[in-house]
């Protein structure tokens, strides 16, 4: 597996990443490890809050903002 050097911060998995992008890609665990904190946060947070407004309709634009690609823009 290759390894990610961040600034200041020890190599990361590109492997690990994309294992916990898999899982836990709602929960945005992965740009946690990857150090961008704020965002991965910010996924998480929406996730929560959608769960239990999942049967109004709502918890879906949760779900559809977490999971799209506008992630990808650096947070």
């Amino acid at each position: 597996m290759d390894a990610l050097m961040l600034p200041g911060s020890r190599r990361k998995s590109v492997g690990l990443a994309y294992l916990l992008l898999a899982f836990f890609g709602l929960f945005g665990l992965h740009r946690l490890y990857l150090g961008r904190s704020l965002s991965g946060a910010g996924m998480a947070a929406i996730t929560l809050l959608s769960i239990p407004l999942i049967w109004s309709g709502l918890g879906l634009l949760g779900f559809v903002t977490t999971g799209n690609g506008l992630w990808r823009m650096r947070c």
